[in-house]
């Protein structure tokens, strides 16, 4: 250890702080400003070897931000169908992060989970969520862009997917909520749930959860894949471990359009005392055997009440394709040792075992009585139709730019379904990929279009009607829509750039919205810059700004001489208000260098050098501004900012490289251009 001790030095006033433009062609005469403080050095004994200051950053000026994913592609999408993607949106900065704007392009993409202007702290974040949606087959493109204070004040998100027309899956699930009623504690009941797929295309299904006290589903297995037409179950469990009402959900996560289908439960958890009525249903299960496809059969169903006080039924509800129950009228009240009769109706849709059940709600200690229902569908029916969409709404659409719509039909029966005729009525409807006559065999599909095309402005409806060897023809699928009048019209978020004052050799950016507001596709004809040193970006002749979307306009002001410019950017489109014209205005500015010049008394003790130190705040934390001691009495400090105020201390090194304390404080101010 080396014990270095330094007498108090005597007082050494501060030369100069001098400040001189550097690259000023002028002679205009050195600013000085003359400090009375004085640097003091006093040495305390260094106890040991090697100690040095702590050095302390600024803090942080920039806003920053940062998005999860650098793009987003949503893969193969069925047309009617969609996919989400969620973007994560980080302030990573330490000033709050300001979001002012954020556009999508693209045909099929959209964005929600944001509310503008939304103002993020530092370190937190915010979602986006991107939907695509396609209605066309093929590669589709697009492009998420947020407006921020931060710089650059655009970041893009480029989007892509690619619309097939493999078919769309549809849920289905049934029932679709269950009161279980009251349920003895401990007590473990189950009620059946069917799944179908009455879509065209595979549906998987990912999960099935339940949330909630004492609820539970049981029978599946994840994940699974349901052809069209298809179906499977599965049993969603109440045990209650407490007396009261409780509530749950179940959750079937899927590949639909309709991603998360949520079943609301609920049950009322009793006592083992409470409650003297009892409960018996005869049959308890029941086949109906071999039931030709699109043929009814039913059976009797008998409830009866062997208990000592009234019965109390909430509800009756039958579950599984084709099966239902009739006859009776909720709420039902069945007196001591009485009972009624209910009806069990089959009526397969398609070739094939099923199972189903009947599930009675009730006040009795066994709450949720389950009668087991099974039936085999033969193919000695007849053919069934079904339609997918059973209606069409085309909502508003341009005139002369017609909208489209595929519509499934497919043949549930066991005999094969023949379309004798098939037509369409109303202004502006037409269909096609359908030729009557069509076959369509038992438990296959087919596929046409609609399409709407209005010639006018104004509400249209019509029909397609097919006529066919099913029951209950011919099907009518209704059909409406509106012509709206075509409008293209485009508007700048802003008619006057105002760039201020830039230093000559920089440049400035500022980002203009074109706007589309009216129904139709906008193309640009062309894009012109005039005023000397401005220029654009992002929006160039022959790109197009589809209805409702937005376009960003980047400006650049370069000066290249110290003078006030004008300038104007036109933009001309086939819009109906075109040409839009935006004001340019900003002032080059001679770029002027600033330094503090720093001098000081050598110290009379033996040292190799000295350590300059600054901070933007009086007493520090200081920063190290010097690579090495410096071996002389003076230090020009050139990174230096116009308008900050700066606070300065040195410090003695010996060849140890110890330390002496801070010396007195200087401050400065350096002044704007």
């Amino acid at each position: 250890m080396i014990n270095l001790r330094f007498t108090a030095f005597k007082a050494i006033p501060v030369n100069e702080i001098r400040f001189r433009p550097t690259n000023s062609k002028r002679h205009n005469p050195f600013v000085y400003i003359a400090l009375t403080a004085a640097l003091l050095f006093s040495m305390a004994q260094v106890g040991c070897t090697g100690l040095t200051s702590a050095n302390a950053t600024d803090p942080a000026t920039a806003t920053t931000m940062a998005v999860s994913g650098a793009s987003g592609s949503f893969g193969s999408v069925g047309t009617g169908a969609s996919a989400t993607q969620t973007f994560t949106v980080t302030n990573t900065g330490s000033k709050p992060l300001t979001i002012t704007r954020i556009a999508v392009t693209g045909t099929g993409y959209t964005i929600t989970g944001i509310t503008l202007p939304l103002s993020v702290a530092a370190g937190k974040s915010t979602a986006i969520v991107a939907r695509f949606a396609p209605t066309t087959a093929g590669a589709l493109t697009g492009n998420i862009s947020i407006s921020a204070n931060t710089n650059p004040s655009v970041t893009s998100i480029p989007l892509s997917g690619t619309g097939t027309t493999g078919g769309v899956p549809v849920i289905s699930v049934q029932p679709t909520g269950i009161a279980y009623g009251g349920v003895g504690v401990g007590q473990n009941v189950g009620q059946l749930m069917w799944i179908t797929n009455v879509g065209s295309g595979t549906l998987t299904i990912s999960n099935i959860s339940a949330v909630g006290p004492g609820f539970s589903v049981t029978g599946n297995t994840s994940p699974i894949a349901l052809a069209a037409g298809q179906s499977t179950s599965f049993f969603a469990n109440v045990n209650p471990t407490i007396t009261g009402n409780i509530a749950g959900t179940v959750t079937v996560a899927n590949n639909s359009s309709s991603s998360s289908i949520v079943i609301p439960l609920s049950a009322t958890g009793m006592s083992q005392s409470q409650g003297q009525p009892a409960i018996s249903v005869n049959p308890a299960s029941f086949d109906f055997g071999n039931v030709a496809v699109g043929v009814s059969t039913s059976h009797a169903v008998t409830i009866s009440n062997p208990g000592s006080a009234a019965l109390s039924i909430s509800s009756i509800s039958a579950s599984g394709p084709g099966f239902t129950v009739s006859g009776f009228a909720l709420p039902i009240s069945i007196a001591a040792n009485q009972s009624m009769t209910m009806t069990a109706t089959f009526v397969p849709a398609s070739v094939g075992a099923t199972a189903g059940s009947i599930t009675i709600a009730n006040n009795s200690a066994t709450p949720n009585v389950v009668a087991v229902l099974n039936g085999t569908g033969t193919s000695t029916g007849q053919p069934i139709m079904s339609v997918n969409p059973s209606s069409v709404s085309f909502g508003n659409v341009t005139v002369g730019a017609p909208n489209s719509q595929t519509i499934v039909v497919q043949n549930n029966g066991a005999a094969t379904l023949t379309i004798s005729q098939a037509t369409i009525s109303g202004a502006g409807f037409t269909m096609s990929g359908l030729a009557a006559p069509a076959t369509i065999a038992a438990g296959s599909n087919t596929t046409f279009n609609v399409a709407f095309g209005p010639s006018a402005a104004g509400a249209v409806s019509g029909s397609v009607s097919l006529v066919s060897n099913a029951p209950g023809s011919p099907t009518l699928i209704p059909l409406s829509g509106t012509g709206v009048t075509v409008t293209k019209s485009l508007s700048s978020s802003t008619s006057n750039v105002a760039f201020g004052n830039v230093a000559v050799g920089s440049n400035s950016s500022q980002n203009v919205a074109i706007i589309n507001s009216g129904n139709s596709t906008v193309t640009i004809g062309s894009v012109n810059v005039t005023g000397a040193g401005y220029s654009s970006s992002g929006v160039v002749p022959g790109q197009t700004i589809g209805a409702g979307q937005t376009a960003t306009l980047g400006v650049t002001f370069t000066p290249g001489s110290a003078a006030t410019v004008s300038g104007n950017v036109t933009l001309t489109s086939d819009a109906t208000n075109s040409p839009i014209n935006i004001s340019l205005s900003g002032t080059g500015t001679q770029a002027v260098a600033h330094s503090v010049s720093l001098t000081w008394t050598a110290s009379t003790s033996t040292v190799i050098g000295y350590n300059v130190y600054r901070s933007t705040t009086s007493g520090g934390p200081y920063t190290l501004i010097t690579n090495s001691p410096v071996t002389g009495t003076s230090f020009s400090d050139t990174t230096v900012q116009a308008g900050v105020t700066y606070f300065y201390v040195v410090t003695a090194v010996d060849a140890s490289g110890n330390e002496s304390v801070n010396s007195n404080e200087v401050s400065v101010t350096i002044p704007t251009p």
